[in-house]
């Protein structure tokens, strides 16, 4: 059996009800619900008790989406596994897949830890060439490494012309 628990909202002190966490842990609670009325937004919630939960999954009981977009929703559930969840974070597996495990383990290391800075400077700076283009990269210097075209221009874009 599945246990959830709703977390608390209508004190509105999200850090005093997100303190009652490793209670409903050992209770054996398997999941946490919060909701988005008279207090924080469901999103923000839910970014702060994955940082402060090592075992409970997340759920959301309302989430206004009429007021998100659905890709802005999308990027907010893919950022939600934000470096803060061990083993269930999108970017550090797809650094570790690049090839960067070690890199990976270290920046979340360091952000788990609130060293954000630390964090952002530990990314491998050969990562960093290989999927960007910034720097001193010339754009013909990467036609074999995968860049098929490269448009630029000195006006601003216009999309849907």
């Amino acid at each position: 059996m599945r246990v959830a628990i709703v977390l608390p909202y209508a004190a509105g002190n999200l850090v005093e009800s997100a303190g009652r966490l490793p209670e409903y842990e050992k209770a054996d609670a398997t999941v946490v619900y919060v909701s988005e009325a008279y207090s924080y937004d469901a999103v923000s919630q839910l970014g702060y008790i994955a940082a402060k939960s090592t075992t409970l999954e997340l759920a959301s009981d309302i989430l206004p989406v009429y007021t998100r977009t659905p890709t802005l929703t999308a990027v907010t559930a893919a950022g939600l596994g934000g470096m803060g969840a061990n083993g269930q974070h999108f970017y550090h597996e797809l650094i570790a897949r690049y090839g960067y495990v070690a890199g990976a383990d270290q920046i979340q290391e360091l952000e788990l830890a609130g060293h954000k800075k630390e964090a952002a400077a530990a990314v491998p700076r050969d990562l960093i060439g290989s999927i960007s283009l910034i720097g001193s990269h010339k754009p013909g210097s990467r036609a074999n490494g995968g860049l098929c075209r490269l448009r630029a221009s000195d006006r601003p874009c216009v999309t849907g012309h």
